[in-house]
């Protein structure tokens, strides 16, 4: 539900709200959140490329990028509290959906 407001919130109030609720919590829990994310970010991506029909060629941008990429950075927004081993489990766990073409895949420049 967060990763949903978050990127097709209806008014940038909304998706600013999600957004420093999440920030909050991972103040308070930040393994606990953050597996919450991952498997959010997991089922997203699954569902993208289960979306698309064989054969058919994937669009290579996406209009709500950069909404993914600070809901990504809302989720990695560490207190001083979390243990720096901590902070390198979850960021590795993390790394691999960071690379998936919906939030890093680029538009083609222009000509």
């Amino acid at each position: 539900m967060f990763l949903h407001l978050a990127i097709e919130g209806s008014s940038p109030t909304i998706r600013q709200a999600v957004l420093t609720a999440i920030k909050a919590a991972i103040l308070q829990s930040p393994q606990t959140i953050n597996r919450m994310v991952r498997e959010t970010l997991m089922s997203f991506c699954l569902r993208d490329v289960s979306a698309s029909k064989p054969g058919e060629e994937q669009e290579t941008t996406w209009r709500n990028q950069g909404r993914l990429l600070a809901f990504l950075l809302h989720a990695v927004s560490f207190g001083e509290n979390v243990d720096v081993s901590d902070k390198e489990d979850i960021l590795i766990e993390l790394i691999i959906l960071a690379h998936h073409d919906l939030a890093c895949k680029f538009p083609p420049l222009l000509d």
